[in-house]
């Protein structure tokens, strides 16, 4: 089975690689870190840890979430639409292997957006000096490894709600044969479920509500201050797992049943 999954994701990936939209989002990641950087100087702010602590939140918070989804919201939508699942599905590949391949390919490319905004980031950071540490009244309060500790700590965790990101435009483009609906659905229901989440006291149950929480300690040591590494992370990790299996298994119960 694990073989079969990453054949499927080895010819997805390729695909993905000679797809021209593909790049779009990494080059925006890398655009709108490179434009934080531009303010910051015209500004005569250092590009130090606070930058990199901006420039990942602006990058990922609302651009990085929705091109994750609109990224995923046709991966299997397309497929359906132009009948090419029929041909993926004679090779000798089940559905859920398919449709595994085709949530890994998706994973990576969040890992991807994540990896373009953190180098992009800490390179502005490293070239301009201003990743030595952090110092309060001349003070150093926290180092530059443990800086860089806290900053893999938001990587790692912020792979979860990532996860889950995908899953989710995953069911949607499985429940919608079509690109365009499929698109509009994910985009349309994040944001309209966002906007009542508080009215409706669900946001604990969403994913995307910590989808910053990862970079919560970070933040912390950037202005000097304790971090308290657990707040938040139960509900994040917790939230996201949940919603990765159930996308994904009500994924495969809904691809099973299409007469493809």
């Amino acid at each position: 089975m694990i073989g079969r999954i990453w054949t499927a994701y080895l010819i997805e990936l390729a695909k993905a690689v000679r797809t021209k939209t593909t790049y779009v989002g990494p080059v925006l990641m890398l655009a709108a870190v490179v434009a934080t950087a531009a303010y910051r100087i015209r500004q005569g702010q250092a590009l130090d840890f606070s930058f990199i602590a901006f420039a990942t939140s602006a990058s990922l918070a609302v651009p990085g979430l929705l091109l994750v989804l609109t990224f995923c919201a046709g991966l299997i939508a397309s497929e359906l639409h132009s009948g090419t699942i029929r041909m993926l599905l004679i090779r000798p590949i089940r559905r859920s292997e398919l449709l595994v391949a085709k949530w890994c390919l998706g994973f990576t490319y969040a890992v991807v957006l994540l990896g373009v905004v953190a180098l992009s980031a800490w390179i502005g950071a490293w070239t301009t000096g201003g990743a030595a540490g952090v110092t309060l009244g001349g003070e150093v309060v926290y180092t530059q490894v443990e800086m860089e500790r806290a900053y893999l700590y938001g990587m790692a965790l912020s792979l979860f709600p990532m996860a889950a990101a995908v899953a989710y435009a995953i069911l949607i483009s499985t429940l919608l044969p079509s690109p365009g609906p499929a698109l509009a659905t994910t985009v349309g229901s994040w944001l309209l479920i966002d906007l009542i989440k508080y009215p409706l006291h669900v946001q604990t149950y969403l994913f995307w509500t910590f989808w910053s929480t990862p970079w919560q300690p970070f933040r912390d040591f950037c202005d000097g201050l304790p971090a308290d590494w657990m707040n938040g992370l139960i509900a994040c990790l917790v939230t996201a797992i949940l919603t990765t299996l159930i996308c994904l298994s009500a994924s495969v119960l809904v691809l099973r049943r299409r007469n493809v």
